[in-house]
C-alpha cells in the first residue's frame, strides 16, 4: 500500500506539467550546481566572488519600484478567466473580461518600463557608488564594465516581464513553465561555459541574455498581435481601481528590499568583499534548496486565486495543504543532504568558500522554517486582499535595523546568524496566528 501511494503521488507530479517542468529544473541545478559552484569557487577571487553577489543584492532595487505589481498582475488576470480563453495567438470570449485583462497587461507594459528605465537612471549609479567605496579592496577595472552591462541586460529583461505575467495568470502554466527550464538549461551550460573561459565578473550578465533572446522569441514575437494591443496607457478609472487594494501590496514590496537584499549590501560595507562573498555564497545554495520547495505552492498561485474567486475556499486550501507538504519535504531533504556531504566531503572547495560549517547549518534552519512563513502569505494573498501588511512592514523595518546593529556589536559570523534566527522565528509565531484567524474567517 505505502508503494501504491507513492506511486500514484509520482503519477501525479507527472501528469502535473507546471510542477514537473519545475522539478526537472530543479534536478538540472541539482546535476549542474556542484560544476558551477566548483568553477565559481575556483575562477573568482575571495574579492570577486563578494563583488559577484553584490550585483544582485544592489540590482534588487528594482523591486523598490517595481513595487509588487507583477503579483498585481497575474491575479488580477487569473481573476477573470473563468470567461476568458486564449486560442490561436488571441483571447477569446467574453468582452469585458478581456477588457479588464487588457488593463491588466497595459499596466504591467508602462510599468515596467519605468521600472526599467529606473534602473538605468538610478541603480546603475547607485551601484556605482556602493562597490566603489571598497575600491581600496578590489579595483574599478574588475567590475565598472562588468556592472554597466549587468545592468543594461537585466533593464531591458525587465521590458518583457509582463509577458510572463500574461501566460502565468491566463492559467498557461505548462508553456511558461516549459519556457522558463529552457532558459534555465541555455543559461547554466553557457555559464558554465564563460567561467572555464575565465570570463571572471561578466558571467553575471549571462541569464538575463538568455531570458531576454528566449522571451523574445518564445513569447513575445509568436504572440505579437495580441500583444500589440497591450502597448498602451492603462485608463485612469482601472489604475485608481486596481490602486486600491494595490496600495498595501506596493508598500510591503517596496519595503521588502530592506528585508531581502540590504543585508548583503551591510555586510559588504562593514565587514568587506571576502565575507560577504562567503554570505552571498551560502545564501545562493540555502536559496537554491528553498527553491525546490517553493515550486510546488508557488506553480498554484493563480489556479489557487482562480479558486479564490468563484468561493471555491475548501478545495484552494486542500490543493494548498498538500503541496505545502511535499515543499516542506523537500527542504528537510535538501538540507540534510547538504549537510551529509560536508562532512563527507570536508575538503571540497565549495565549502571554503561559504561560511563555516555551524553558522551555515544555523542559516539553513532559519531560512527553513520562514518557508513555512512564506507559504502561508502567499496562500492569504490569492486574493485582493494583503492580510500581512502589518506584519511586512515590522519585519522589513525592523530586520535591518537589527542586522545593522548586530553587525556593529558582534562584526563577525554570529552578527550575521543571530538577526535571522531572532526575526524569523518571531515571523514564524506572527504568521502562523494570522494564517489560523483568516482560515477561521474564511471557513
Amino acid at each position: 500500500m505505502m508503494f501504491l501511494n507513492l506511486g500514484n503521488k509520482i503519477k501525479k507530479i507527472y501528469t502535473d506539467k507546471p510542477v514537473l517542468y519545475s522539478l526537472v529544473g530543479t534536478c538540472w541545478r541539482v546535476l549542474f550546481a556542484p560544476i558551477s559552484l566548483y568553477l565559481v569557487a575556483l575562477k573568482l577571487s575571495p574579492e570577486q566572488l563578494g563583488i559577484y553577489y553584490i550585483f544582485f543584492s544592489i540590482a534588487g532595487l528594482q523591486s523598490i519600484i517595481e513595487a509588487g505589481f507583477s503579483h498585481t498582475i497575474i491575479q488580477s488576470i487569473s481573476h477573470e478567466m473563468h470567461s476568458v480563453k486564449f486560442e490561436n495567438h488571441r483571447l477569446i470570449g467574453n468582452v469585458d473580461n478581456i477588457d479588464r485583462i487588457s488593463q491588466s497587461m497595459r499596466l504591467g507594459f508602462t510599468w515596467f518600463f519605468i521600472v526599467a528605465a529606473s534602473c538605468i537612471i538610478f541603480v546603475l549609479p547607485i551601484g556605482y557608488f556602493i562597490i566603489n567605496s571598497q575600491s581600496h579592496v578590489i579595483s574599478q577595472n574588475y567590475w565598472l564594465l562588468p556592472w554597466v552591462i549587468f545592468i543594461f541586460f537585466f533593464s531591458a529583461n525587465l521590458l518583457l516581464y509582463p509577458v510572463n505575467f500574461f501566460f502565468e495568470g491566463i492559467l498557461h502554466l505548462e508553456e511558461i513553465y516549459r519556457n522558463r527550464l529552457i532558459i534555465q538549461i541555455i543559461s547554466s551550460l553557457l555559464f558554465i561555459a564563460a567561467l572555464l573561459m575565465n570570463m571572471g565578473i561578466y558571467v553575471v550578465s549571462i541569464a538575463s541574455m538568455v531570458s531576454l533572446f528566449i522571451n523574445l522569441t518564445v513569447l513575445f514575437i509568436p504572440n505579437f498581435t495580441q500583444f500589440k494591443e497591450f502597448l498602451h496607457f492603462p485608463k485612469k478609472q482601472y489604475f485608481k481601481s486596481v490602486f486600491k487594494w494595490q496600495a498595501k501590496i506596493s508598500i510591503v514590496w517596496c519595503t521588502g528590499y530592506l528585508y531581502w537584499q540590504l543585508p548583503s549590501v551591510i555586510i559588504f560595507s562593514l565587514l568587506g568583499p571576502v565575507i560577504s562573498g562567503q554570505y552571498g555564497f551560502t545564501i545562493n545554495i540555502i536559496n537554491a534548496i528553498t527553491n525546490i520547495g517553493q515550486i510546488f505552492v508557488r506553480t498554484k498561485n493563480a489556479i489557487i486565486g482562480k479558486l479564490r474567486a468563484e468561493g471555491n475556499f475548501v478545495e484552494a486550501y486542500a490543493i494548498f495543504r498538500l503541496n505545502s507538504k511535499y515543499s516542506y519535504s523537500f527542504i528537510i531533504l535538501g538540507f540534510a543532504s547538504l549537510c551529509l556531504l560536508w562532512i563527507l566531503f570536508p575538503h571540497i572547495i565549495i565549502w571554503k568558500r561559504m561560511m563555516p560549517f555551524v553558522p551555515s547549518i544555523l542559516l539553513m534552519f532559519a531560512f527553513g522554517i520562514n518557508m513555512i512563513t512564506i507559504n502561508q502569505a502567499m496562500f492569504a494573498r490569492c486574493s485582493k486582499e494583503e492580510p500581512y501588511f502589518v506584519m511586512s512592514l515590522f519585519m522589513n523595518f525592523v530586520f535591518p535595523l537589527v542586522f545593522y546593529i548586530f553587525l556593529l556589536v558582534v562584526p563577525n559570523y554570529w552578527g550575521i546568524i543571530c538577526p535571522f534566527i531572532l526575526i524569523h522565528i518571531i515571523g514564524l509565531i506572527w504568521s502562523t496566528a494570522v494564517f489560523k484567524k483568516l482560515y477561521n474567517h474564511w471557513l
